[in-house]
């Protein structure tokens, strides 16, 4: 698979992860939610937000593997563009370190709670709920900065235009 595949594949698996864990996510905040659109207490939430986790922090361990180098490159490049700071690097940079910890603080809190001291469980939670919000954010940020992006993409799918492969970040 090309760099330009491993990346585009790497993003639709954490656009479905991310949507599935916030929807999840959000069911399991608010239960009443829950029972009012979807009917019922049951697990199944917390099973379906559990494997998306695993999937979430699979996947780029497998994107690595399957193109490590020409993807270490391509952030590379996007981090070190001329220019300064830019919306590009803060959002690469903030939703790497906020993916590393919601992992993170989520393992703490699927961990057994008997197992650690209470005040490392109550952080892992707050930790983990304050960034959902974050990612939440973040998300209609980088939704609104990629539209011409998302257009582009769309009018490809639907054949109304040509698929231009980037192979190096534009600055």
């Amino acid at each position: 698979m090309s760099p330009v595949g491993v990346r585009r594949a790497l993003h639709h698996v954490y656009s479905v992860c991310a949507i599935t864990l916030m929807a999840t996510g959000l069911f399991l905040t608010l239960p009443d939610l829950r029972a009012w659109l979807i009917g019922g207490y049951g697990r199944q939430i917390l099973d379906i937000h559990m494997w998306a986790g695993w999937i979430f922090l699979a996947a780029p361990p497998l994107a690595l593997a399957l193109g490590a180098k020409r993807l270490l490159r391509f952030a590379q490049l996007r981090l070190n563009a001329p220019g300064g700071l830019s919306w590009r690097k803060v959002h690469i940079t903030s939703s790497l370190l906020a993916g590393f910890l919601l992992g993170l603080s989520g393992l703490l809190i699927w961990w057994d709670p008997r197992e650690m001291p209470r005040w490392l469980s109550n952080l892992s939670s707050e930790v983990h709920l304050w960034l959902s919000w974050f990612v939440i954010a973040e998300l209609a940020v980088h939704l609104i900065a990629a539209r011409s992006a998302i257009v582009q993409r769309a009018r490809v799918l639907l054949g109304l235009a040509e698929e231009e492969e980037q192979e190096t970040a534009p600055s």
